[in-house]
């Protein structure tokens, strides 16, 4: 983060001026772990979606429906782990 100093000069803040992660206001970090559990979420009911009209157009039961909640509840578990984990590195950075 750059600091603004007078003259329209700018400078890089010293070290113990570096912001630590219990300085991320907490709506902040709320905000990151909503983001992901709504994108799980969505991932999840993509899947279904999915599966409900290839199930409508192939005339099956709810096979592929089923398949296509839980692989899409795969893919949004794979995709929220490594979303958090983004989120953790970043915070410790």
């Amino acid at each position: 983060m750059i600091k603004r100093l007078g003259n329209n000069r700018y400078t890089k803040p010293s070290e113990n001026q570096k912001k630590n992660k219990d300085d991320i206001p907490w709506t902040a970090q709320l905000g990151r772990y909503l983001s992901a559990t709504t994108q799980y979420l969505s991932i999840i009911g993509a899947g279904g979606l999915l599966g409900w009209f290839l199930d409508r157009q192939f005339q099956t039961s709810p096979i592929i429906l089923i398949t296509g909640v839980f692989g899409g509840s795969g893919a949004g578990l794979y995709y929220l782990i490594h979303y958090i984990d983004h989120i953790q590195k970043k915070t410790d950075d």
